[in-house]
């Protein structure tokens, strides 16, 4: 019986490289992939993700059916993408009249896909 080559055999020396982009750097934080425009798909280190501070908005998915309404309530904290669906601003803090308006978004959307979440 012939002994089959390794796969280190197989491949040579004019292998190409694997690809660069997903790589963990040296630190602390987990690899995760980010979409950068210059150089395409690359991993980099993040911090750990602290836990929110008051309310937080939240889109159900399958839910949604991109009727904007929540936009038109709470322009500062939810813009519409190119297809016409909710995407959440993370860095506005809901509290004082955005937190009144965000209950109004939630009540407003037709659907009830957005949710207003207490922190753990």
């Amino acid at each position: 019986m012939t002994e089959l080559p390794r796969r280190r055999d197989v491949r040579g020396e004019g292998y190409p490289p694997p690809p660069l982009g997903f790589h963990r750097p040296p630190s602390d934080g987990p690899a995760v992939p980010r979409l950068s425009q210059a150089t395409g798909w690359q991993a980099v280190a993040t911090a750990p993700a602290r836990p929110p501070a008051g309310p937080t908005l939240r889109v159900d998915w399958p839910m949604c059916k991109a009727h904007g309404l929540c936009a038109e309530v709470l322009p500062e904290a939810v813009r519409l993408d190119e297809w016409g669906y909710p995407v959440v601003d993370k860095g506005v803090p809901l509290d004082g009249e955005t937190l009144d308006a965000a209950k109004r978004a939630v009540q407003a959307c037709p659907t009830l896909a957005l949710r207003l979440v207490q922190p753990r």
